[in-house]
């Protein structure tokens, strides 16, 4: 059985109390360990103090809402990732947290549909941090190398890796591609698709009808 200590670390940054209690023990139940924080700048002192492998953010709170949570998490690269949370679907909404750095976007409801989708967005957004943090890790040691003879300008090491929020392109040799081809030429890395389970929950219809 696992233990405690070993659960992976939620925050939960919602100023409905006993909203955040029910979230609380619903993912208790699924194996977290699940910590509260009843507004925005609670939570991210509480994420600078403590280790949390993702944070859960309400969009609708006083004095300092998800967006602007989102914001300021945007300049702390250590932050654990975030997934903001809505009481009804915003595009606009949805747009904007991505474009601030949101693992991702979900509506809140009841149900175990909802904690399904919940524990997934979970699991998906540590599932990025996990690959995000070993692509600086490898960043950091070619930066760190000393430099190849006759190595070729795709080789040089780069400090930051900028990926357009809307279309995944990342920016390599003041180009953008498409982010398979920055893993082929700058890691030698090949990438196969496929359609993963949350893409399969969120628009299943729509695949189901092309």
């Amino acid at each position: 059985m696992t233990t405690n200590d070993a659960r992976k670390r939620v925050l939960i940054i919602e100023d409905d109390e006993g909203l955040s209690k029910f979230l609380q023990m619903l993912l208790q139940r699924r194996g977290y360990n699940v910590d509260a924080a009843f507004d925005g700048a609670t939570g991210l002192e509480m994420c600078k103090l403590s280790h949390y492998d993702a944070v859960l953010v309400d969009y609708i709170m006083p004095a300092m809402d998800g967006l602007e949570v989102l914001r300021y998490a945007a300049n702390e690269p250590n932050l654990p990732p975030m997934i903001l949370m809505t009481g009804s679907g915003n595009e606009a909404v949805a747009v904007e947290a991505m474009k601030l750095g949101a693992a991702d976007y979900i509506v809140k409801d009841s149900g175990k549909a909802f904690v399904d989708a919940l524990e997934r967005a979970i699991e998906d957004s540590m599932a990025q941090d996990a690959v995000r943090k070993r692509v600086l890790t490898s960043l950091e040691h070619d930066a760190s190398a000393p430099p190849k003879e006759n190595a070729s300008s795709v080789e040089t090491p780069t400090e930051i890796v900028t990926i357009c929020a809307w279309t995944g392109d990342v920016k390599f040799n003041d180009e953008w591609i498409k982010i398979e081809d920055f893993l082929k030429q700058r890691f030698g890395v090949s990438i196969s698709h496929g359609i993963s389970p949350k893409a399969l929950a969120r628009y299943g219809k729509q695949l189901k009808s092309t």
